[in-house]
């Protein structure tokens, strides 16, 4: 008597679909990583470990970026409001007390582009 397993069909497109994935995942992985030169390109391990490395510095680098950024428009602000006699944290303040949807960004390129413009958003929050 001869007894065949039949595996059944949703067991095999899981297998596929698990397969595919991790050629994808590897092929990307090796995009990302096939530049490197030396033992780091031709080592399977080391080649993974350096991609990790790089794909974790560029989400710290993508938050770095950003937290500069808000310090340049801070300080672009700051220096824009120095003339006006009144300083960041209370210009701020008033903003937002008065609902005025501006954010740091749009502020900084009106500081450095249009002072008028910060001159008059200080009239339109009646400060003083």
């Amino acid at each position: 008597m001869l007894f065949i397993r039949v595996t059944p069909p949703y067991v095999i497109f899981k297998i596929m679909i698990r397969s595919v994935k991790a050629t994808s995942n590897y092929l990307s992985k090796h995009y990302k990583g096939k530049s490197f030169i030396g033992r780091q390109g031709e080592n399977f391990n080391k080649f993974n470990i350096r991609v990790e490395k790089g794909l974790s510095s560029i989400f710290k680098d993508r938050k770095l970026k950003k937290r500069n950024n808000r310090k340049v428009s801070i300080s672009n602000i700051n220096s824009s409001l120095s003339g006006l006699n009144i300083n960041y944290s209370r210009f701020i303040y008033y903003i937002c007390r008065n609902n005025i949807c501006l954010n740091r960004q749009m502020l900084s390129a009106m500081a450095l582009s249009e002072k008028k413009s910060v001159a008059s958003l200080l009239y339109l929050i009646n400060y003083k």
